[in-house]
């Protein structure tokens, strides 16, 4: 069996082998005169980065390029599984996933592929801290015990493997006189799905990997990047929303809570509370001592849903700008009942929010999550001072910034709440 995903660290004299053949295929691809200032570099910890060699202006196009340049699930068409494919996709209808999973393995392992140096850049151990997450979890769960993004990363990566298990035993091994079982693997496939989740690119409402667009490093504060087609050249073209000055790196904002980048990236970002929210997950049956459980439950579900087809899980995120989100001050509602109002049958649903008992009530069990944590911010702060495992690192971060918002989001219902009062005594 041949595994992608492997152990062994490369020199730094061939990473850079590697990142600069990619920057000579990638020029001669595009050859246009915006994507020649940019270029690949390998920084001194061994990372990957884009710099410029020239100036930007706002919304100026930086880079413009041909779709060629792009690996689309189209791409399966005009390749060795075409007919194959087609003749699935009458009894199973069109499978872009398992179409991407196809072409990263089978390119990957192609010595003469179109893309062979873009694919040599890729990361074989993928920085998700899902990866190898049952080997790590004696060490990486209690960090992140009693936080609500530690169940979704769990549940990301069960889901991860059995995507894997059933394209292998419902696909790869039905056709074996077709795709080749050294490579087409349980842990190949995770490989591709973890390249899938986070490398994608949308252009033009299509899903694609575009070379050199995905090795950005983030940061909050980076460009937005804008990505169109143009119908008349052909091109795709890339504008940036601000200056960039020669010989700067080029970083982007990935837009992303904190949630996603934990889990999909290994990451946290600093002043990224603009794109961030406070996790919040909520049950009714954890509430030992209500007699009245069974019925908040179902009344509930009545009226909104719950998550992950659960009966009684409850997950949102409060963002700054939106911290009375109509599900949770519903849930909060709920808790207030008794069993009277519990028999109502059209119970008030909207504007919840400019109710000030409702308000406070829901302030109040706010604030009560930041008290079930064992230790404070600052106990968390002397950790992260001397933590050196760079996961571990974002993961006392991520509570670190998850309890700012908390507290930032109860501020904001205090705040609601003396609106309220000062509103009815007027």
């Amino acid at each position: 069996t041949k595994k992608i995903i492997h152990e062994e660290i490369l020199s730094k004299e061939q990473l850079q082998t590697n990142v600069d053949k990619f920057n000579k295929w990638f020029q001669e691809k595009t050859n246009t005169t915006e994507t020649k200032s940019l270029e690949l570099r390998l920084t001194e910890d061994g990372e990957q980065a884009v710099y410029v060699n020239q100036d930007f202006t706002q919304e100026e196009i930086i880079a413009r390029f041909t779709t060629d340049l792009c690996i689309s699930a189209e791409s399966i068409y005009t390749g060795p599984y075409a007919e194959l494919v087609r003749e699935l996709e009458k009894k199973y209808g069109y499978d872009e996933l398992t179409y991407f999973v196809i072409l990263l393995i089978e390119e990957f392992y192609s010595p003469e592929s179109y893309w062979r140096p873009y694919l040599d850049i890729l990361p074989r151990i993928p920085s998700s801290p899902i990866h190898d997450y049952w080997k790590n979890s004696e060490w990486l769960e209690p960090e992140l015990m009693n936080t609500s993004v530690l169940r979704k990363m769990v549940d990301h990566k069960i889901a991860i493997e059995k995507r894997a298990r059933n394209l292998v035993k419902g696909l790869f091994e039905q056709y074996k006189d077709k795709f080749n079982e050294e490579i087409y693997n349980e842990e190949n496939v995770e490989w591709a799905l973890n390249m899938i989740d986070t490398r994608l690119q949308t252009v033009n409402y299509r899903s694609v990997f575009v070379p050199l667009l995905d090795s950005f490093r983030f940061d909050a504060e980076g460009l937005l990047l804008k990505k169109s087609y143009n119908d008349q050249t052909l091109h795709v073209e890339v504008r940036t929303d601000k200056k960039i000055q020669k010989g700067q790196e080029v970083k982007v904002n990935p837009e992303m809570p904190a949630d996603n980048l934990l889990i999909y990236h290994g990451l946290t970002l600093d002043n990224n509370e603009a794109n961030d929210c406070y996790s919040i997950s909520l049950t009714f049956t954890e509430r030992k001592d209500d007699k009245l459980v069974s019925q908040r439950s179902k009344f509930f579900g009545k009226y909104f849903l719950y998550d992950r087809n659960h009966f009684d899980l409850i997950e949102d995120c409060l963002k700054l700008d939106n911290p009375f989100d109509r599900r949770v001050m519903f849930y909060f509602y709920v808790l207030m009942m008794d069993h009277l109002d519990l028999e109502k049958e059209d119970p008030r649903r909207r504007d919840l929010h400019e109710d000030k008992l409702i308000v406070n009530f829901a302030k109040e069990n706010l604030q009560a999550l930041d008290s079930l944590t064992k230790t404070s911010v600052q106990e968390e702060e002397a950790k992260l001072n001397i933590e050196t495992k760079p996961i571990l690192r974002h993961f006392i971060k991520y509570k670190i910034q998850q309890r700012s918002l908390l507290k930032k989001i109860v501020q904001k219902y205090q705040e609601q709440y003396n609106y309220l009062v000062k509103d009815e005594s007027l």
